[in-house]
């Protein structure tokens, strides 16, 4: 109806209360949004219905650029300095947006980014993730990395601590050349003293 038509697009109203209500409205929509958003939209003319209008077309002109750059971030991924845990969480964000914007990643890729951002640590588990028929799912791809991860972790800590820990004794060998008096050592037996000590170490 023109009626209705003209609540929604007026820039004014003559009913005080009615534009004291849509100020409140227009205040709440301008906090939810970031500084630069902000911006963007405080100058806009018209009332509450005509600033939403605004943002929304924002949203919509930006959607596809956004959904390219996320898409591929998400092909690009790398482990990094990341625990598995870390890194399978920041895929899932990434789907997650992605399925936001319109897009959405099947299971079977979110396997294939994720083994393919690993790095030669886990070169094992990644070829036998690659040869199940069918491919794992993501959840389960997921479990496999951290068991390997808690297994890789559990090697390298075990190698520090034998390497830090010497379980071989240790030989020291002394050789005293004294010289003889009286054609005897002066030592005790033979011209050299061999001393040889074992010395374990806890």
């Amino acid at each position: 109806m023109a009626g209705d038509d003209a609540v929604g697009t007026s820039t004014s109203n003559t009913d005080p209360e009615w534009n004291k209500q849509d100020d409140l409205v227009k205040v709440y929509i301008l906090g939810t949004l970031t500084e630069s958003l902000q911006d963007q939209v405080v100058t806009t003319p018209g009332n509450a219905k005509a600033l939403w209008d605004h943002i929304k077309d924002l949203f919509h002109d930006n959607k596809d650029a956004r959904a390219i750059t996320l898409d591929s971030e998400l092909r690009n991924i790398k482990l990094g300095t990341l625990s598995i845990n870390a890194y399978c969480t920041k895929i899932q964000g990434m789907v997650d947006r992605l399925h936001n914007l319109g897009e959405k990643v099947n299971d079977k890729n979110m396997v294939m980014y994720a083994i393919n951002g690993l790095d030669e640590r886990f070169k094992g588990i990644v070829r036998i993730i690659r040869h199940r028929e069918p491919l794992p799912t993501f959840e389960t791809a997921r479990n496999m990395l951290l068991l390997e991860e808690s297994t890789l972790n559990e090697a390298r800590n075990s190698q520090t601590s034998f390497e830090g820990s010497p379980s071989s004794p240790t030989i020291l060998l002394a050789t005293n050349s004294s010289g003889q008096k009286g054609g005897h050592a002066s030592s005790g037996i033979g011209a050299n003293l061999y001393m040889i000590t074992a010395i374990e170490v806890a």
